[in-house]
């Protein structure tokens, strides 16, 4: 399991889609360097919080009509419309997507450490991440069997069950996600470098020492099975797209505020990838649906209905036709 996170965490790197002093003289480190160098940990807020505006003894509590939306959960979608009217569910994808995807995260990642000679650490968790799970009742970390926790974390992703009185909304950026103590395994050093080039973050992975970590470690996981995996999904010629961007780097924007590292990609950037994605996703939603367990597949079907599509296909007219922003975002928090 410790291996297939490693991995995890370098796929992260491709979905999201060092810098050697050889002078014997000390360099001026870069201002916007020096700022984005250090550990950043990764957020744990909760994307959104339901305000409870009455509490009645019988009916228990009466929420606000919309939730408050926290600013910096450790990743966020935004997909938003052209024509809102002839896409009335984009928010829908956006808020699921997010809430799911915000639990899982910070299960798999703890930080990122960005040194000033471009090297980038992370630590993860080497373990399986279903079990424990915290409970509202007892305030504390239970032990779910596998299906009740899944069915759990997909009902998370409809709508979030954390909520705060409406009075205390200023409390609301402080929810964060509990997680149960567990000991941080460190990435090996040398496996991705960073460096800032065109006013962008671009992250470069050492293929060489990957693999070399990955022979080591004893995995029959190879790092070439893991491109050709990923670049099935993006067409037949995927892998070579792959293999480019890591010849190249990762570039990825960025912004530093309120202590809060921001790295996200927009429509510009994901368009590439998107256009070879996005028509190879009945074959991926086949995979996924085969892989869900019998007890979850009736509440897996309702995704399509709850997004406003007849079919998985649906999406690829949305991007090309009905798309006006896109953004995917990971936030990162000063220790």
């Amino acid at each position: 399991m410790k291996k297939i996170n490693l991995l995890f965490v370098l796929a992260g790197m491709f979905a999201f889609s060092a810098c050697d002093d050889d002078s014997d003289k000390a360099t001026p480190v870069d201002p916007e360097v020096s700022a984005l160098s250090g550990l950043w940990n990764l957020s744990l807020q909760v994307p959104e919080v339901q305000l409870i505006v009455e509490e009645d003894e019988w009916f228990g509590p009466e929420y606000a009509e919309e939730p408050y939306v926290n600013p910096y959960p450790s990743i966020r979608l935004t997909w938003t419309a052209i024509d809102a009217e002839k896409t009335p569910n984009a928010n829908t994808l956006s808020r699921i997507a997010t809430n799911l995807l915000s639990k899982l995260l910070p299960e798999v990642v703890h930080s990122v450490s960005l040194s000033e000679n471009g090297e980038l650490t992370a630590e993860y968790y080497s373990s399986p991440i279903f079990n424990p799970q915290w409970d509202n009742e007892s305030q504390g970390f239970v032990e779910l069997p596998e299906e009740v926790v899944m069915s759990t974390w997909f009902l998370t992703g409809m709508a979030s069950p954390w909520s705060i009185d409406s009075a205390k909304v200023a409390e609301a950026p402080n929810v964060e996600y509990p997680l149960y103590q567990r000991t941080w395994v460190k990435a090996p050093s040398g496996l991705v470098s960073w460096s800032l080039k065109d006013d962008m973050v671009n992250l470069k992975l050492d293929k060489e020492a990957i693999k070399a970590q990955i022979s080591a470690s004893g995995s029959t996981v190879s790092f070439d099975a893991l491109i050709e995996m990923i670049g099935g999904f993006l067409g037949e010629d995927g892998s070579d797209k792959l293999n480019a961007l890591l010849e190249n780097g990762i570039p990825l924007k960025y912004k530093i505020e309120n202590d809060v590292l921001t790295l996200y990609i927009d429509k510009a950037m994901a368009a590439p990838y998107m256009a070879a994605l996005l028509p190879n996703l009945p074959g991926l939603w086949s995979l996924v649906m085969g892989a869900v367990p019998e007890n979850m597949a009736p509440m897996v079907n309702m995704l399509l209905p709850m997004l406003g599509l007849e079919k998985i296909e649906d999406l690829q007219t949305i991007w090309e036709t009905n798309t006006d922003k896109f953004e995917i975002a990971l936030h990162f928090k000063r220790p």
